[in-house]
């Protein structure tokens, strides 16, 4: 419950939001609208010899401020940091501290996280994910942030309202019972 959006935006005809294009212009206009409350973020794969299929997610370093930690602490953007996810780290024999090799860079695993995903999860800072997945210009996904959690309905209408008409938006708990 401690790291997820409540409102996720994503295109209508995406099979998931980690699918979705959302251009910068289309992001800008979100941010006039709602300012720090979005979070942008990068999601792709990368093939690593750890993991053919690592999950490679970045973010600003506020939304990984909010991710429940098993051990270690949050990372710090511009240091050379990484969160990985717990199962990963299991699988992999890592705790807080270990470095771990992603495309060109060794990172220092600050901290271990929650996930019930199977694959191997790291998350980076938004501007290296993006470096890394070089996707045109485009952010793969937009999570928003609400001050009032009883008003996770009223943000969803209004962001839907801003939204081109090929885009849509689920709250975060309706695209991850996992998760809770």
């Amino acid at each position: 419950d401690a790291y997820h959006f409540d409102v996720v935006v994503h295109e209508r005809r995406a099979p998931s939001p980690f699918s979705s294009k959302i251009t910068r212009p289309q992001m800008q206009a979100l941010l006039d609208d709602f300012g720090s409350e979005v979070s942008p973020m990068v999601i792709g794969t990368l093939n690593e010899k750890w993991n053919p299929y690592a999950l490679v997610m970045g973010g600003e370093p506020t939304f990984a401020g909010r991710m429940a930690l098993v051990s270690g602490r949050p990372m710090v953007a511009g240091n050379g940091e990484a969160l990985l996810g717990e199962l990963g780290a299991q699988r992999l024999g890592l705790q807080a501290g270990a470095r771990i090799p992603l495309g060109d860079k060794t990172y220092l695993v600050t901290g271990i996280f929650r996930t019930p995903q199977r694959i191997v999860p790291i998350f980076i800072p938004l501007h290296i994910g993006a470096e890394m997945m070089v996707k045109g210009g485009q952010i793969d996904y937009l999570g928003i942030t609400t001050p009032d959690a009883l008003q996770v309905g009223r943000y969803r209408d209004a962001v839907e309202r801003a939204l081109p008409e090929h885009w849509t938006c689920d709250t975060w708990r309706e695209r991850n019972r996992a998760y809770f």
